[in-house]
């Protein structure tokens, strides 16, 4: 009798059991937002950079005259844009309302020089901008028949004004290319495109911001660029980037009401650029009367190697936080002809930074 028993039981406990094996249910992370939700994204980003080194070379002799520079360099950006969907349609919104709440950067640079010509000298320059586009909304319509959204003002009496604003912003500040192209299981990784990290380190596109600086210039040496140029890593390598990225599905996860799919990401970047155009306007701009400098080269390279977590919001279909720490460095080599009065002069300039740079994405 008691073998009978535990004999019809024995299904019964068999379904009460753990269950040890069997597939997971892979799980679909992907953007789609309600039609009308609104949502607001912050975006911070932080370059913190130290010079390495720094030589110049004057029609291809060291100048005994020239100093040692020791230089530091933090740029800060936090941008806060308030969006609005329309209806999707394959996987992207066909109409986005963008109010660009708050654009803000605060640059800061110390330098010093030790021996040579100007041993001794300090000089620290700081910086703040932001944007006309700030307080203003603007509407990317999707194009269809030009595969690529239209970018017009909401307000009816700004419309038709001030196009150069509108010029090269970019739709996708939800990081989607970020996301899986197939449902994950727990544990499984998938290859992210690196054009999708432009949009975390650069939000946004081009926002046209306008710096003003207290104190000396913030050009980098002798014909260097631009210092706070070596913080947008949008205008510097645009599409260009070169590596590997990975992101890996760590756990999905209940939290205030909301399931959000937590994904590791595993950045490498290595890549080169040619900014030869991108300089010459501005070294033309930088000329004494009566100088003329030719460009040779300009030729930039970029190395992160990062690691961070991207959060998406399962429930509501959108980004729900992002962080993505790790150390990089920036390399420029410069080559030009200087012709001044009467006379002409090769220089030569290589220099190399290496920093942190930690970006952070919050949903409100």
């Amino acid at each position: 009798m008691k073998h009978a028993t535990l004999l019809f039981a024995a299904p019964a406990l068999l379904a009460l059991a753990p269950k040890t094996g069997g597939t997971a249910e892979a799980e679909r992370i992907s953007f789609r937002p309600t039609e009308g939700a609104s949502v607001t994204k912050v975006f911070t980003n932080t370059m913190v950079q130290d010079l390495e080194n720094m030589s110049v070379l004057m029609n291809g002799e060291e100048n005994a005259m020239m100093p040692e520079v020791d230089m530091s360099m933090e740029t800060v950006s936090r941008i806060t844009v308030t969006d609005t969907y329309g209806k999707l349609s394959a996987g992207r919104p066909t109409l986005v309302r963008r109010t660009f709440d708050d654009i803000d950067m605060s640059f800061g640079m110390e330098m010093s020089a030790d021996g040579g010509l100007g041993g001794g000298e300090q000089q620290t320059s700081k910086g703040k901008g932001s944007s006309p586009l700030k307080g203003r909304q603007v509407d990317f319509t999707w194009d269809e028949e030009e595969g690529d959204y239209n970018r017009t003002w909401v307000d009816a009496e700004a419309r038709g004004k001030e196009q150069y604003l509108l010029a090269d912003l970019v739709e996708d500040m939800d990081v989607r290319r970020l996301l899986p192209v197939k449902d994950l299981e727990v544990g499984e990784s998938y290859t992210i495109d690196l054009i999708g990290l432009v949009d975390v380190l650069a939000p946004g596109g081009d926002l046209k911001l306008e710096m003003e600086v207290d104190g000396e210039s913030m050009g980098i040496g002798p014909g260097g660029p631009d210092a706070a140029m070596m913080s947008n890593i949008r205008r510097m390598f645009g599409d260009m980037l070169e590596g590997e990225a990975t992101g890996t599905l760590r756990e999905v996860k209940d939290e205030g009401g909301q399931r959000l799919a937590v994904i590791a990401l595993a950045v490498e970047i290595d890549t080169a650029n040619d900014m030869s155009e991108m300089l010459r306007d501005l070294m033309a701009e930088t000329a004494q009367e009566g100088m003329q400098m030719t460009l040779d080269r300009v030729d930039a390279e970029f190395t992160l190697e990062a690691s961070g977590e991207l959060v998406w919001n399962l429930s509501k279909g959108h980004v729900h936080s992002l962080t993505l720490e790790g150390d990089t460095a920036i390399a420029m080599d410069i080559a030009m002809t200087i012709d001044f009065g009467g006379q002409s002069m090769t220089m030569e300039m290589v220099m190399e930074m290496a920093g942190a740079l930690e970006s952070l994405i919050e949903t409100k």
